[in-house]
């Protein structure tokens, strides 16, 4: 046989670079399912958020008539979290503390605001740190000390979900 022989099979640089492919798909691949499942997690927040947003509005429409004569009984602004706010006294009283725990319970480091206005408009807003919010950077809002985060967790994102409607 004079002529050149034939190559059969890979040579071992021809498998090194399918395999680097291959593993920087593979990676790939997991950071799509892990910005997926943190996504999926904020989703349930936003989700949690509604329900607890209804179910205060539905506190105060059931008892309507204390709540337009004494307006500032259903008025709360951001408390501190936390799950041990006492359930007692009025009705008005019992329904925010209740909702105060319900957020702090449901949501991380949850909160909210409350307020009636005297057009009867019932705004509420909920806030909770939510550090997902970071891979969506145009809708993070950055932790200050403000009144809708904790100074003891500078580093998180928080998201507002803000209801209104007519009580």
């Amino acid at each position: 046989m004079t002529g050149s022989a034939r190559q059969r099979g890979a040579t071992l640089i021809e498998v090194l670079v399918a395999m680097l492919i291959l593993a920087i798909g593979l990676l790939g691949l997991a950071g799509l399912q892990t910005v997926s499942v943190q996504s999926n997690q904020g989703a349930y927040f936003r989700s949690q958020a509604t329900i607890l947003a209804n179910d205060i509005v539905d506190r105060m429409r059931a008892n309507r008539v204390a709540a337009l004569a004494d307006r500032s009984s259903y008025s709360v602004s951001f408390p501190t979290s936390s799950s041990n706010n006492a359930v007692t006294g009025t009705v008005a009283q019992q329904d925010v503390n209740g909702w105060l725990n319900a957020l702090a319970l449901s949501l991380p480091q949850g909160t909210g605001s409350l307020s009636l206005d005297n057009a009867n408009n019932v705004t509420v807003t909920i806030c909770w740190n939510d550090r997902r919010a970071a891979i969506k950077s145009a809708q993070a809002v950055a932790a200050t000390n403000d009144s809708c985060s904790s100074p003891a967790s500078s580093n998180g994102s928080f998201e507002r979900f803000t209801y209104r409607t007519q009580l």
